[in-house]
């Protein structure tokens, strides 16, 4: 019967680690300071210390020959000659680099600069790292991130949705995507918004999807009626039979400023409607102001920034767009729980610490109504309305 290989001793394995160890060192040495020594002046920068890649490296190389050439033949006799001198000892040079053996002390330092030449197959051994890391290396390969496959968030280059609920309807290919700014409907330049838009949507899904806080305190007035004044041309809602034309208004007041006609065109030719109309069918002018009106007399100013087409990490889904993109903003937090978006906002309110006073849903109704569900007397008469945050 074989005997069976004997164990390692414990003696055995320590030798193991210790040589480890000791090759560990080897490759990394630790760095050994004296506490005494003052170290606030020492640079230990390693910018100075970077390798060089290939290429800058037979750069390197190749402005130590010019150098050594320079030292051998001063460019200023060469062009002392005529073209045709020239060339020739340029050709001259050539032959004597390509030959075997020199047969004079000149000649041999022209072969020697050639020679001494870095070639690219020197540089990169150069460069190669010693064979413990390669050994590391070779265990561990160095990881590439791979492509973009779900972009995390929309942006103007990935028009992608975080999650979709839904089976996808793939978009036209042939289609483009613009990048629409919207402004806040105040004098200053204030941005509101970004929508990435389908040139082949109509101009009501765009009119739709633009964010207003005027628009969500009024909607329930039925005040729907929207108008567009895009590319010299005027474009009005009239999916509603109540809507009202508010390009009328500006029409007899620039009856009234006949000078005012050539900054303003195409309102003397008929309206057009919204929803027939897409931003394909305009000769749209990137970074041209346009003004958008509706709730009656809450405007505008509407910005094309960039357009391009439409691409593999896009959403494919025409009922997702127009994506708005996301944008760092302040939320105003409830007052009272510190905790979630306002819903509500009170005036002269005797429940309020603060007049307007902001609620959440939850801390609204625990102030002002009892365990019942009714509206507690004590209270008193004050103001509540809904609450929207303002871009």
């Amino acid at each position: 019967m074989a005997e069976l290989p004997a164990s390692p001793t414990s003696d055995d394995s320590q030798i193991d680690v210790n040589e480890t160890h000791e090759a560990l060192h080897i490759a990394f040495p630790s760095f050994h300071f004296d506490k005494d020594e003052d170290f606030k002046d020492v640079d230990i920068g390693v910018d100075d210390i970077r390798l060089p890649s290939v290429q800058e490296a037979i750069k390197a190389s190749i402005d130590e020959g010019l150098a050594e050439w320079e030292r051998l033949n001063p460019i200023a006799s060469i062009e002392m000659l005529r073209p045709y001198e020239q060339r020739a000892t340029t050709q001259e040079y050539a032959r004597i680099a390509l030959r075997d053996v020199a047969t004079s002390a000149h000649e041999e330092r022209i072969q020697d600069l050639f020679k001494n030449l870095a070639r690219e197959e020197e540089c990169a051994a150069a460069l190669r790292p010693c064979p413990m890391i390669q050994e590391f290396l070779g265990r561990h390969p160095p990881t590439r991130k791979s492509a973009i496959e779900q972009p995390p968030i929309p942006s103007w280059m990935f028009a992608k949705r975080t999650s979709t609920n839904h089976t996808p309807q793939k978009i036209v290919r042939s289609d483009s995507i613009y990048l629409v700014e919207v402004m806040h409907p105040s004098r200053l330049a204030k941005r509101s918004h970004f929508l990435l838009a389908l040139g082949s949507m109509p101009l009501t899904t765009l009119a739709d999807a633009i964010y207003c806080r005027a628009h969500q305190y009024l909607k329930t007035f039925g005040l729907h009626s929207k108008m567009l004044y895009m590319a010299n041309r005027v474009f009005v809602d009239r999916r509603g039979p109540g809507n009202i034309d508010y390009s009328l208004e500006v029409r007899h007041w620039l009856g009234k400023h006949p000078q005012l006609q050539e900054t303003y065109p195409g309102f003397d030719l008929p309206s057009l409607a919204m929803e027939d109309t897409t931003l394909n069918d305009l000769s749209v002018q990137v970074d041209a102001p346009s003004v958008f009106v509706h709730v009656g007399n809450c405007e505008h100013y509407i910005y094309i920034r960039n357009v391009r087409l439409v691409h593999d990490l896009d959403e494919p889904n025409v009922e997702e767009y127009p994506i708005r993109l996301t944008k760092n903003q302040h939320q105003q937090k409830c007052l009272v729980c510190q905790l979630h978006s306002a819903k509500y906002v009170t005036f002269d309110d005797p429940m309020a610490v603060d007049d307007p006073m902001y609620y959440c849903e939850s801390c609204y109704y625990v102030a002002h109504y009892d365990a019942n569900g009714k509206l507690m007397a004590s209270v008193g008469n004050f103001k509540v309305f809904p609450y929207f945050r303002d871009d």
